[in-house]
C-alpha cells in the first residue's frame, strides 16, 4: 500500500476482518502495546490487512480529542516494529504510513500476508499498577473473528476460528495436494480438474448457459446503474468502463436478514487496495452514496466530480443474498488528471490485472463468508471492458515496467470469463487472472503478456506489496 492508497482508505473507512480501526492510544504504555500486539497479531493470523489509528471504530469519524502532537513520532515505524518483534513468537515485518485527512496525519499500519505458522504472544505484559493485571499472556493466539451479529474484533482464538486459521496457514505452506495442483495448473479446464483431483461434484463441462446468465447479469447491472444515475439527474460523459458479474454456483446458505448479509460481506472483504472491489459505503458522508435495497439486493452508486474537463467518475455495485454480484466502474485511465494520460487514450495493463485479480479474491472471500461449501462451490465470473477502441496499451501507472509502444485496439468491447473452484488456493488466482485477461490483451494487435508478469503483480496484490 502506498501513501495515496492509504489516504483513500481513511476517506472511505470501514472496519472489517482485514481492517481494524482504533482510537488514538499511546504505544509506549503497556495498555497501548497490548492493543497494538493483539490487533497486529490478529491481522497477521488472518493473512494480512491494516490497522488504522486515529478514528472511532463505531462512528468512523476522526478521534480529535485524543490526537497526539505528532503521530509520526508517537507511532514511529521503528518503535512499532520493535513492539511487534518483542511480543511475537514468529516475527513479521509491518509498514507504517501517515496519510492526511483535512490537514491532519493519521496512522495506517500494513500487515503483510503469508502467515505459515500461527503467530503467538512471546512474553507476558503487565500493567504498571499495584494490581499488575496481565495485559498479554505468553502463548495466546489472536485472530480477526466475527461475533454473533457479524461485528468484527481481535480476540483469542476459539475452536470456531481454528479451521479457518489452519486453512490460511496450510495454503501459505502449500501443504495440501489440491492446492498444489491448482497452483501449477490453475487455469486448466474444469473437467481436467475433475479427473486430476476429485474435489468437484459436477463431472459435466461448464454449462453453455453460464455465459448467457453472466451476460444477462452484466446487462441487468448496467440498466440498474443507468437508472440510478438518471434518478440523481446525472448524465455522465462517456468513459471507458470495467464491469464484473459473479454468480456463485453451489448451495448458498440463506442469510438471517439482508442487513446482516451486507455487514458480513463488509467484514469479510480483504480490502487489498485503498478503494476495494465491492466496498461498503455505509459510512460515507453523502447519504445518497450509501447502500440501499432494491429488488431484493443491495445497491450503491458512488460518483465523484473531479474537474469538469474530466467528467464524472462512477462506481456502481449490486450484491444479492442469492449469490449474485455486479460491479461497474469508470476506467481509472480516464481520471488520472492533467499529469496523467489523455482521457480515452490508454489502458494500463497492470491495472487490468490487479482489478481482475482483486475481484476474484474478493468473490472467494464473500463465498467463504456466506458459508458456501468449498468442495462443491464454483465461482462463475464475467469481466467486460467498454470504450477500448482507439486506446493504446500502456504502463503509465508504473513506468518502470517496459511495454512495447503503439499497440492500439480496434475493438470497443471485450468480455472474458473465469471459472474458479472455491477450494482453489490463493496462489491459483494468478492463473485464473492470466486466462481471463489474455483475450483482452490480444485485441491490442495480438499482444501476449508473459505469465510471470501476471504472477508477480497478483502476488504483490495478495501480499499487499503494491
Amino acid at each position: 500500500m502506498n501513501i495515496s492508497e492509504a489516504a483513500t482508505l481513511i476517506r472511505s473507512l470501514s472496519e472489517s476482518r482485514a481492517c481494524e480501526v482504533k482510537r488514538w492510544f499511546d504505544p509506549s504504555q503497556p495498555q497501548g502495546k497490548a492493543k497494538l500486539v493483539k490487533g497486529l497479531q490478529a491481522i497477521r493470523n488472518y493473512n494480512g490487512g491494516t490497522m488504522v489509528v486515529g478514528f472511532d471504530n463505531t462512528s468512523l469519524r476522526p478521534d480529535l480529542e485524543n490526537s497526539p502532537a505528532d503521530p509520526r513520532q508517537s507511532f514511529h515505524a521503528d518503535q512499532i516494529q520493535d513492539i511487534v518483534s518483542r511480543y511475537s513468537v514468529e516475527s513479521f515485518d509491518v509498514e507504517v504510513l501517515y496519510p492526511e485527512l483535512e490537514g491532519k496525519a493519521y496512522v495506517v499500519i500494513v500487515v503483510p500476508a503469508g502467515v505459515r505458522i500461527p503467530v503467538a504472544v512471546k512474553r507476558d505484559l503487565f500493567e504498571e499498577t499495584d494490581k499488575g493485571n496481565n495485559l498479554l499472556t505468553c502463548n495466546d493466539i489472536y485472530f480477526r473473528t466475527l461475533n454473533a451479529n457479524n461485528t468484527v474484533s481481535s480476540a483469542k482464538v476459539t475452536h470456531k476460528d481454528l479451521p479457518e486459521l489452519m486453512r490460511i496457514c496450510l495454503n501459505n505452506q502449500e501443504a495440501d495436494i489440491g492446492g498444489f495442483f491448482r497452483r501449477h495448473l490453475g487455469s486448466i479446464d474444469r473437467n481436467i480438474f475433475q479427473e486430476l483431483v476429485g474435489f468437484l461434484s459436477t463431472p459435466s463441462p461448464v454449462d453453455p448457459t453460464w455465459e448467457e446468465r453472466l451476460v444477462a447479469l452484466l446487462d441487468k447491472g448496467e440498466r440498474h446503474c443507468l437508472a440510478a444515475l438518471s434518478g440523481r439527474g446525472i448524465t455522465p460523459i462517456p468513459h471507458g468502463t470495467f464491469e464484473v458479474s459473479l454468480i456463485l454456483d453451489g448451495q448458498v446458505p440463506s442469510q438471517a436478514n439482508i442487513t446482516e448479509f451486507l455487514r458480513l460481506l463488509d467484514a469479510s472483504n480483504p480490502k487489498l487496495t485503498g478503494w476495494p472491489i465491492w466496498l461498503d459505503s455505509s459510512g460515507f458522508e453523502k447519504k445518497n452514496e450509501r447502500p440501499y435495497v432494491l429488488d431484493g439486493g443491495w445497491e450503491a452508486l458512488i460518483v465523484d466530480d473531479p474537474p469538469s474537463w474530466m467528467g464524472t467518475y462512477i462506481d456502481f455495485m449490486r450484491k444479492e443474498p442469492s449469490g449474485s454480484f455486479y460491479l461497474r466502474r469508470s476506467l481509472q485511465d480516464d481520471f488520472k488528471g492533467k499529469d496523467g494520460p489523455t482521457c480515452g487514450a490508454t489502458l494500463d495493463f497492470g491495472l487490468v490485472i490487479l482489478r481482475t485479480a482483486e475481484a476474484i479474491a474478493v468473490g472467494m472471500a464473500f463465498a467463504r463468508a456466506l458459508g458456501c461449501d468449498p468442495e462443491t462451490t464454483v465461482l462463475e465470473f464475467a469481466f467486460r471492458w467498454k470504450g477500448l477502441r482507439g486506446r493504446t496499451l500502456s504502463s503509465w501507472a508504473n513506468p518502470s515496467r517496459y511495454l512495447s509502444a503503439g499497440l492500439i485496439s480496434a475493438q470497443d468491447v471485450v468480455m472474458c470469463r473465469a471459472t474458479v473452484p472455491l477450494i482453489s488456493a490463493p496462489e491459483a488466482i494468478a492463473g485464473y487472472t492470466y486466462s481471463a485477461v489474455s483475450s483482452l490483451f490480444e485485441v491490442f494487435e495480438g499482444f501476449t503478456l508473459a505469465k510471470s508478469v501476471v504472477e508477480d503483480l497478483v502476488a504483490r496484490l495478495l501480499e499487499r506489496r503494491l
